[in-house]
């Protein structure tokens, strides 16, 4: 799901046609990581053991609801009808 706006697409744009350096692109890089770890952090923390949840499963993309039933610092364990999945906490919602 895009967040941004067009116009901050376009800004986004400006930006990079600016940037020649392979420093510039470096803490770009930089700071791209630490705000999907800042992300990654948040997801996690929203969700609670005995949480209903939903993911969209990349294997079929179907949509699919369960019980978080595990929290670990890379993945989360969710038990659905189907059985049990281990899904990074920013692909999940609650139900």
């Amino acid at each position: 799901m895009l967040t941004l706006k067009k116009s901050d697409i376009n800004q986004l744009e400006k930006y990079f046609s600016k940037m020649s350096s392979p420093e510039d692109f470096a803490l770009v890089a930089k700071l791209y990581k630490a705000q999907q770890k800042w992300n990654q952090e948040k997801a996690k923390s929203s969700f609670f053991v005995g949480q209903e949840v939903q993911f969209t499963s990349s294997r079929t993309g179907e949509t699919l609801t369960g019980t978080l039933i595990k929290k670990n610092p890379t993945y989360q364990h969710v038990r659905t009808e189907s059985g049990t999945w281990k899904v990074p906490a920013s692909m999940l919602s609650a139900a």
